[in-house]
């Protein structure tokens, strides 16, 4: 099916679904992430559900954390009815209390969702990950194939691009060095797992580059900075299909491509806080969002895996191996695990600064 054809039987399909809501007077204010994201979300979430339920959706920016959420709450002043969360704050949010609980059973076809992806206060939405992104000039005649290829830097020279962090660094080096990903934060967790870790990145430390913001990857390998990189996908499809569309030679391959191989994946979710009015809206609201036409939808407008497999399975098939909850693509998938950061973040964040600071004078880790 063609995308215009497409994206006319989703428009088809989402009326149906969502002919039957309630229709309620009020204005919900949603509190979300902007730029591209946000875009997305109006053009797939907001402005249908506002059309068909009658209900205005207002849109405030913010840059995540539960501070504003907390001084709402103690305020009793609580102007957000719907908020997006990383899975981090979701996670403490519903432990503190922040969110008024969802009846998981409100929710049609539980099972259709993937793992992790309902709690008690919170829906998972849409799925992005941590991605190798790989300059196809670079190696035109044996490209890399996989994580472990990110760490040959005798098959595959040239300089590496990592987020100046610890979190996927870490993971990535254990996982290139043999550890299965369900042993990862387990190893990670003992000092002999961490020693292994930066030893392992150790044997790249003279080939990486940092970067601190997510627009850098696809820039660094536009202008030649790094042969591959970590990347968020979303970012990373979209400098490919920014490539597509401009490009005339419908058979060259574009100069970036995605490795899957061990892609850090991690869930956006959707929560209504404590006392936050809309009500019966608000939770009509997550409904819509999570429903599989609207989240295939979303594909449309940014490539955000889908919460439920049904979703993946209205995108189409030439699309959907470059989202991240595709089946092949999460074969070696490692799930960010945001407690185990929180818990052990402080000490191991310490230990990357130091590692850090010797890595670019040339001096190797105890």
């Amino acid at each position: 099916m063609g995308f215009l054809n497409w994206a006319a039987a989703l428009a088809a399909a989402s009326s149906l679904a969502i002919s039957a809501l309630p229709v309620y007077a009020e204005t919900l204010t949603v509190a979300t992430w902007g730029g591209s994201y946000a875009e997305a979300q109006d053009e797939a979430f907001f402005k249908p559900f506002a059309k068909t339920s009658k209900t205005d959706i207002s849109i405030e920016e913010y840059n995540g954390g539960l501070g504003q959420i907390r001084s709402q709450i103690e305020a009793s002043k609580v102007r957000w009815n719907i908020v997006d969360l990383d899975a981090a704050d979701a996670v403490l949010g519903c432990n503190e209390g922040l969110f008024e609980k969802l009846d998981p059973e409100t929710l049609a076809a539980r099972k259709d969702f993937i793992e992790g992806a309902i709690s008690g206060c919170a829906v998972g939405t849409a799925v992005w990950s941590t991605v190798i992104a790989v300059s196809t000039e670079a190696f035109s005649a044996k490209a890399p194939v996989s994580l472990r290829d990110f760490f040959d830097v005798t098959t595959y020279p040239g300089k590496r691009g990592l987020r100046k962090s610890p979190r996927v660094a870490l993971e990535w080096a254990l996982m290139a060095d043999g550890v299965p990903a369900g042993e990862i934060y387990a190893t990670l967790e003992t000092e002999e797992g961490l020693d292994r870790a930066f030893a392992k990145l150790d044997t790249i430390a003279q080939h990486l580059e940092w970067w601190e913001s997510g627009n850098q990857p696809a820039e660094w390998l536009a202008d030649n900075k790094v042969v591959m990189t970590a990347a968020y996908s979303p970012r990373a499809y979209a400098a490919i299909a920014e490539w597509r569309a401009k490009t005339k030679e419908k058979n060259k391959a574009a100069p970036l491509s995605i490795i899957w191989d061990g892609q850090v994946w991690t869930v956006n979710y959707l929560a209504i806080p404590k006392g936050a009015g809309g009500g019966a809206s608000a939770v009509e609201f997550i409904k819509f969002a999570t429903d599989a036409e609207q989240q295939a939808a979303l594909v449309r407008y940014l490539a955000y895996g889908p919460t439920r497999r049904s979703a993946l399975e209205k995108v189409p098939e030439e699309v959907r191996g470059d989202l991240p909850t595709a089946p092949d693509n999460m074969k070696t998938a490692l799930r960010y695990d945001p407690v185990w950061w929180r818990a052990q973040g402080n000490r191991i964040n310490r230990r990357f600064s130091d590692w850090l600071a010797k890595a670019s004078t040339g001096a190797r880790t105890e």
